[in-house]
């Protein structure tokens, strides 16, 4: 199958790791998806293993010329929707640099246009797949805590320097979708309940390099069968810290808590004495997930649904800080 990648403002990695994994897979083509993205830096990264890859200026061009199966978009979230949508109504299988959208009209307009498609579709949530979290959520999902009743998530990165993805708050959605959303994620299909409402608080944008940046935000999420979860996300980690992140997941349950730091695991538990580091599964690559998933050997661990739902509820919580006031699911749906 061939493969296409649209922009370069994200984590397209992903998808070099995980089509080295599988050589009937090749990227044919590359193209910006706004015009203030270079994507030289990332040609002589693709031309080492596809030396037939094209270069193109409209990606437009590139699709119709190429003809690919699969499309890899990483670009300003402002251009997702005439992406997307360009994309599914060409049956073209998509994977895409979260958060999908910034604004719910755009989302209702992708989820039409997916509805229409015979496309799969799938968002960066890599982090699902790294060691510590595959083997947190496996104890949780097999009930070594019981039900899960709290679910407290952090988030923090090293502010470094940031390009021209930060010069408008819209091109990257903010600090609850950019960043945020993957503690989004987390609550989501470690609690396995549906979100009932969200209240959002981030901080006021501050001006770095031209760059428009919050550098903080705090969520409360309130789920079904009465789940409670918190999210604090920030760029405050010092550049002298040893890791580009800090990521952190406690989850609650009614015999037992889990707790994800420092990309180790930790359990208390009824059955357990103290607390017992947990040996790790193997870490998995996103990207050669969803092919399989296209090939129909196995479901993607990050289906389309999860996608837009968590979508959703990072876009009500942007919309609850910027309004201070608390979103609820029935009243917006």
């Amino acid at each position: 199958m061939k493969i296409v990648i649209i922009g370069c403002s994200g984590h397209y990695g992903y998808a070099l790791d995980g089509i080295s994994f599988n050589n009937k897979y090749t990227i044919v083509g590359i193209s910006p998806g706004v015009e203030e993205e270079n994507i030289d830096k990332i040609y002589e990264k693709v031309r080492k293993d596809h030396q037939e890859v094209r270069v193109y200026k409209d990606y437009l061009r590139m699709i119709e010329e190429l003809n690919p199966e699969i499309a890899v978009v990483n670009t300003y979230c402002t251009k997702n929707e005439e992406i997307v949508i360009n994309l599914l109504q060409r049956d073209i299988h998509l994977f895409i640099e979260k958060p999908l959208t910034t604004s719910m009209d755009s989302l209702c307009k992708i989820k039409d246009a997916y509805s229409k498609s015979k496309s799969h579709l799938c968002s960066m949530m890599g982090i699902r797949y790294h060691a510590a979290f595959l083997t947190a959520y496996q104890i949780v999902k097999e009930g070594g805590i019981g039900k899960v009743k709290l679910i407290n998530a952090q988030k923090s990165y090293k502010l470094g320097q940031r390009g021209n993805f930060y010069e408008k708050r819209d091109y990257y959605g903010g600090i609850l979708q950019w960043v945020g959303i993957h503690g989004i994620d987390w609550i989501y299909y470690f609690s396995g309940q549906e979100f009932s409402s969200v209240y959002g608080r981030s901080s006021e944008l501050i001006e770095k390099d031209g760059n428009e940046i919050e550098m903080s935000g705090v969520c409360q999420f309130e789920l079904t069968n009465g789940v409670y979860a918190t999210l604090v996300t920030d760029f405050y980690r010092p550049e002298t810290a040893n890791s580009h992140d800090d990521d952190r997941l406690r989850v609650v349950g009614t015999k037992g808590i889990i707790e994800v730091r420092d990309n180790q695991v930790f359990v208390m538990s009824n059955d357990r004495e103290g607390s017992q580091e947990i040996h790790l599964l193997e870490e998995k690559n996103i990207f050669e997930d969803f092919l399989e998933s296209i090939e129909g050997n196995k479901t993607c661990f990050v289906s389309s649904a999860e996608v837009f739902e968590v979508t959703k509820a990072s876009i009500y919580a942007k919309e609850s800080a910027d309004h201070n006031k608390i979103m609820f699911w029935n009243e917006v749906n």
